[in-house]
């Protein structure tokens, strides 16, 4: 029975990754994004951010919306990225293409400990430009 176990473990584990978290924004998260999104519409999603993307915002611990100039980049993760929300908390991207993609891992680092926390993959991002 332990050695079963032992090996139906894993399997679940996988199967948690398997399937994306149910997720639901906040209202204050909501307002949020809406006012920095604006009026710009989506386009086609894209796999990597430009090289030169000037800064970022964190939304909550599964939204984050990257700018380079008038446009506006949504990334939203499948599950939570543990404590990317609170202050002193910053995200760490590990890039082998030195700018950011799709299945990159970023990982939580907390400033006042020198720890790592939560972590996880990015998607395809969402660009949102001014409408024509």
């Amino acid at each position: 029975m332990t050695r079963t176990l032992a090996l139906l473990a894993p399997l679940a584990l996988l199967g948690g990754c398997a399937s994306p978290t149910p997720y639901e924004m906040s209202p204050d998260a909501e307002s949020e994004l809406a006012e920095l999104l604006g009026d710009r519409v989506p386009g086609e999603p894209v796999s990597c951010l430009p090289p030169n993307v000037t800064s970022s915002t964190v939304i909550d611990e599964r939204t984050v919306v990257y700018r380079f100039g008038g446009t506006r980049y949504l990334q939203t993760f499948n599950a939570d990225c543990n404590g990317l929300d609170r202050i002193g908390h910053v995200l760490v991207i590990e890039s082998p293409l030195g700018r950011t993609c799709s299945g990159d891992i970023a990982k939580v680092y907390e400033t006042a400990t020198g720890m790592y926390g939560g972590f996880c993959a990015f998607n395809d991002f969402i660009p949102y430009r001014d409408a024509d």
